[in-house]
């Protein structure tokens, strides 16, 4: 059964991933087919899987998770093809295929993981089938940031316990960029045991 729901999940989410993308057609075509090379054909998919069985849980239309998913898939994505840069872990393979810094350039992998990520805040906060006030988006937008920022997977790039001999510097995994589908499932799926904050926009200054 599990096996079966992960297929089904890697199906979708490489169709939503598909339909976000840009066309490797559309100018820049350099940048959008590097940007297609990393987020397409490969990965388990598991934070999309969070946020399809969180929602599966709660009753929610699939459509209604497409957007989340492929937002945390992005910003996966992105991490994924900064740490395989020279200055980084300078890997050549990723899932047994060149590394995009291998596959294009070292400047074009920098700007396609800069265009995966800005993509993944995109889609939170302008795609249509994520029906929620704009008040849900915006603080969907904030648990991503954090969760991926310094305070979460970024900064966790840079503790002591992430270094290792030589130059090469590996990933921990820390738990806010773990649980953030999580957090950002319930405030889309307006779970009745949810309720969003309201947002000052004094706060955000």
């Amino acid at each position: 059964m599990l096996d079966e729901f992960l297929t089904r999940v890697r199906a979708r989410t490489e169709a939503a991933l598909d339909a976000r993308l840009p066309p490797a057609a559309l100018a820049p075509t350099h940048l959008h087919a590097a940007m297609r090379y990393a987020s397409l054909g490969g990965g388990k998919r598991l934070r999309a899987a969070l946020v399809y069985a969180t929602g599966e849980a709660l009753g929610a239309a699939p459509e209604t998770l497409d957007a989340p998913a492929c937002a945390l898939e992005l910003i996966h994505a992105y991490s994924l093809v900064h740490d395989d840069l020279p200055a980084m872990d300078n890997d050549d393979l990723r899932r047994g295929k060149p590394t995009v810094h291998k596959a294009f350039d070292e400047a074009t992998a920098i700007l396609a993981g800069d265009a995966l990520q800005t993509l993944a805040f995109e889609l939170l906060a302008r795609d249509p089938t994520l029906a929620v006030p704009p008040a849900t988006r915006l603080v969907m937008i904030t648990r991503l940031a954090e969760a991926s920022g310094a305070a979460g997977m970024a900064g966790a790039g840079v503790r002591p316990s992430a270094c290792v001999a030589g130059n090469e510097i590996t990933t921990v995994i820390s738990p806010n960029w773990t649980w953030s589908p999580l957090l950002m499932l319930a405030l889309a799926m307006r779970s009745p045991f949810t309720r969003v904050p309201r947002v000052d926009p004094k706060s955000m200054s």
